[in-house]
């Protein structure tokens, strides 16, 4: 018997049309870990408007002057002040989990702080220990937009990232 039809027949049919791919991958949810805060920023940034929404915090003034943001992603990148700078308006927009909007724009600015300054500098901007960084990096590259996107990818080249004790 199948999970799809210990279902239909416990409920009467009312999973019909669903595969057993869709009922395994809501039983690994129902199953996973606890839900983080980057998840919601994941979610927002795998959504229909994910990529424009990001554009808009990005270059709407909240995390700094959007020049400062769109000269990041340019082949010259950024001092490392400036990085610091953004790093810190992020923080401050964290300090109000309360507000989603506030909390996925502080994470954003912040994950994107931390992976300018691996990819351009080779420095890593927080006292988390690269173990926690990377993993969250390595989720957010595969769902962060051009021009934002390859930042994160490059951070995940660094020898920077490697563990401490590697």
């Amino acid at each position: 018997m199948t999970i799809e039809s210990a279902d239909e027949g416990a409920r009467g049919g009312e999973l019909e049309g669903i595969s057993s791919l869709h009922v395994s991958r809501l039983l690994e949810l129902g199953f996973s870990r606890e839900r983080q805060p980057i998840d919601g920023l994941l979610a927002r940034l795998r959504g229909p408007r994910g990529a424009a929404w990001l554009r808009a915090t990005l270059q709407g003034g909240r995390l700094g002057p959007s020049a400062d943001l769109d000269a990041i992603t340019s082949p010259q990148g950024v001092s490392i002040s400036l990085l610091r700078a953004l790093k810190d308006r992020a923080n401050v927009l964290l300090k109000d989990p309360a507000k989603r909007e506030n909390l996925h724009a502080g994470m954003a600015g912040y994950f994107l702080a931390i992976a300018a300054a691996i990819a351009q500098h080779g420095e890593l901007l927080t006292q988390q220990p690269c173990e926690k960084i990377a993993p969250i990096l390595r989720k957010l590259s595969t769902v962060v937009p051009e021009p934002w996107g390859p930042i994160f990818r490059c951070a995940l080249d660094s020898p920077r990232l490697k563990p401490r004790n590697a």
